[in-house]
């Protein structure tokens, strides 16, 4: 390795922290040259402890490759174990060395374990060389002595990777091989999400997650189709899945074109920016919309659209005569916002995934015509809608100037969604998502996964439906006074139930639906963690998915009808 030009080479020992200290190695600089000696001296090192404690004669190794280097203070000798301190490696060393790595790797196959401090400098142990030639299709190494420096470099540490990748012990830890790996922390918990760590160790328990239809897990199909989709550069328009996705979606949902991007919420934003070209344009839609309540404000603080907002009835839709007023109010006036976009949401989330009937949607379409506003619909279930009305999309979405469609919840993808509308829409919405930082490459391998989902829509979705409606009935049927749920309100995959009790709030209900104990294991003779959502002040949340089945669903039910009865003869019992 060749010093740059008018740069004076440091030492291997001066490129570590704390003057040459081993355990200082782990707090390397950031430079290539401190992570090359860090690096060659930690194999150094390891190497010379080996040959030192085994007292082997290895042919290859040279006399001063065998005398120990790494010496402490006062200390003098061969050292079967090199102290971590004030170690020192002198430049004939390293000549030694890719003939040294090169008998090792043939003659032993892999080195022995380091000492702890030395683990913590080199990261992971080595491997055997044949090993490499897997990894990214990296050719074996060569026996040329002549080999570069920055080549074993490259192998050891891609070999470190590798070894982590491949071992269990290594799951949920960080890799200690990169000094700019972060850390893996615990998993953020947001203020509307739920989790507690109650569950005891020793009892085996069956988990039925229905906080959301976004816990999916992509199924065997699906990560096939991954793994094996043929993918270009989207941004370039030369992403052949990708671009199937879009001519699909596009079709079912009967618009001209659509377009991939990350997530409904962006899908969303781009709608309101495209439709609202003008800073302080009017947007008109319900108080609990999730546009409104649940994208952190982004048509205001990005889009700068003023939101309107108007009263939601149980069953998801705004009155029309209101909506009316509001337009009339703004329309051609000099003082208030111009009123531009009309957002409607199907199904609607905050009234339990209710359908928007096709009559008011005709009705709104009129009214918006009326008055020369446009009408985007967050769709993000509309899928669920589709299959409850028993309609084609195309039936919902031809009343609307622009769809978006999420393809993480009832479609089952891991991530993404789709904004469908006209041509010039999509022309000006693609400049949008790449505004916003939306443009993707070989995004490919994520719309693969949302075909799948796709070509089993429908019957996922009924069978949601189904397992929903049975939920809702049987905890009618358990007739509780502390939960209680309207079975004709549940029309899609989303149960609401209402905690009625001033002891037993949601937030409350759902630890104890998702807590397992001994005391249940004994009564019920299983142990079933179900996760719900707070949803409101008296109102909990449980979605259905294509992960969850009937027989999960029969176990939920019984999970909830242990969990009332014990609260009442508790409650009794204190009273």
């Amino acid at each position: 390795v060749r010093p740059l030009p008018g740069k004076k080479e440091p030492s291997l020992h001066s490129a570590l922290p704390g003057q040459g200290s081993c355990r200082g190695a782990g707090m390397l600089l950031w430079g290539r040259r401190a992570r090359s000696c860090k690096d060659l001296h930690a194999l150094l090192c390891c190497r010379r402890a080996r040959v030192a404690s085994q007292g082997e004669d290895a042919p290859g190794i040279s006399s001063h490759a065998r005398q120990c280097t790494c010496k402490g203070v006062g200390h003098s000798g061969v050292s079967p174990i090199p102290k971590p301190s004030s170690c020192r490696c002198h430049s004939h060393e390293l000549r030694s060395l890719p003939h040294e790595l090169q008998h090792d790797w043939q003659r032993f196959g892999a080195c022995p374990a380091p000492p702890e401090w030395c683990q913590q400098a080199m990261g992971v142990p080595l491997i055997h060389k044949y090993q490499y030639q897997n990894f990214n299709k990296a050719p074996a190494l060569s026996k040329s002595k002549e080999r570069s420096f920055s080549a074993i470099l490259k192998y050891s540490w891609l070999s470190g990777i590798k070894s982590r990748c491949r071992s269990p012990s290594a799951a949920g830890q960080h890799c200690t091989l990169l000094p700019w790996w972060p850390p893996r922390h615990a998993p953020r918990v947001g203020a509307h999400s739920y989790h507690t760590t109650s569950l005891p160790a020793e009892i085996e328990h069956q988990v039925v997650d229905l906080r959301s239809d976004t816990v999916t897990r992509p199924s065997p199909e699906m990560r096939q189709a991954m793994a094996q989709a043929e993918v270009g550069d989207d941004d370039y328009g030369e992403d052949p899945t990708i671009n199937e996705l879009q001519s699909v979606v596009a079709g079912i949902l009967g618009k001209e074109e659509a377009l991939f991007v990350p997530t409904a919420t962006m899908a969303n934003l781009i709608a309101v920016m495209c439709h609202c070209r003008r800073r302080g344009a009017q947007l008109l839609l319900g108080k609990e919309a999730h546009i409104h309540v649940f994208e952190q404000g982004g048509v205001s603080q990005v889009a700068g659209v003023h939101s309107e907002t108007l009263d939601d009835l149980p069953d998801g839709t705004i009155r029309l005569d209101e909506l009316e007023h509001k337009i009339q109010r703004s329309y051609g006036s000099q003082y208030h916002p111009r009123p531009e976009l009309i957002c409607l949401e199907n199904t609607h989330c905050s009234a339990g995934g209710r359908v928007l009937p096709l009559q008011y949607l005709q009705e709104v379409r009129q009214l918006a015509h009326r008055y020369g506003l446009k009408i985007h619909l967050d769709g993000a279930r509309m899928l669920n809608a589709a299959v409850a009305l028993g309609v084609l999309p195309t039936h919902i979405a031809q009343h609307c100037d622009s769809v978006s469609l999420c393809l993480s919840k009832g479609v089952g993808a891991p991530v993404g969604a789709l904004l469908a509308g006209q041509r010039e829409f999509i022309v000006e919405a693609w400049r949008v998502r790449k505004l916003l930082g939306g443009g993707m490459r070989q995004a490919g391998v994520l719309a693969a996964a949302a075909l799948v989902g796709l070509r089993h829509m429908e019957e996922t979705l009924r069978r949601d439906h189904s397992n929903a409606r049975s939920f809702a009935e049987g905890v009618c049927n358990l007739g509780s006074p502390l939960c209680s749920v309207n079975p004709a309100s549940v029309e899609t995959n989303i149960v609401m139930m209402t905690a009625s009790a001033p002891w037993l709030g949601p937030a409350k209900l759902c630890e104890l639906m998702e807590a397992v104990s001994a005391e249940e294991v004994a009564t019920t003779g299983q142990a079933i963690s179900v996760r719900l959502f707070p949803w409101g002040e008296h109102s909990l949340r449980a979605v259905w998915h294509c992960d969850i089945s009937a027989h999960d669903t029969q176990l939920a039910r019984s999970k909830l009808h242990f969990v009332l009865d014990k609260c009442e003869r508790e409650h009794a019992h204190v009273c």
